[in-house]
């Protein structure tokens, strides 16, 4: 790709598969070896995607918790949940 512009709908965002968000989100090595004069956002330049946590997505962002450190430590201490009783109850 050698230039695009993206506007910010909630709902378009949320329509676009994980696959065309990655296709679509240059890597930090590519935006290196650029000789565009393109202001990257700060995410792309730390090498992250940017997509919509949407249930789907975090449902299966959450399957992968025991290979990655994905909850905060406090919440999640790698066999059980710690949380606070007031959220707790939101869970059932």
């Amino acid at each position: 790709m050698r230039f695009a512009n993206f506007g910010h709908d909630e709902r378009e965002s949320a329509a676009i598969p994980t696959e065309k968000i990655l296709q679509m989100t240059p890597t930090a090595e590519h935006i290196e070896e650029s000789d565009m004069k393109v202001s990257y956002p700060q995410h792309v330049r730390d090498n992250l995607v940017r997509m919509q946590a949407d249930d789907i997505s975090v449902a299966k962002l959450m399957a992968l918790r025991h290979k990655f450190k994905i909850l905060n430590p406090e919440i999640f201490d790698g066999k059980y949940l710690n949380l606070p009783r007031e959220l707790a109850e939101k869970l059932i």
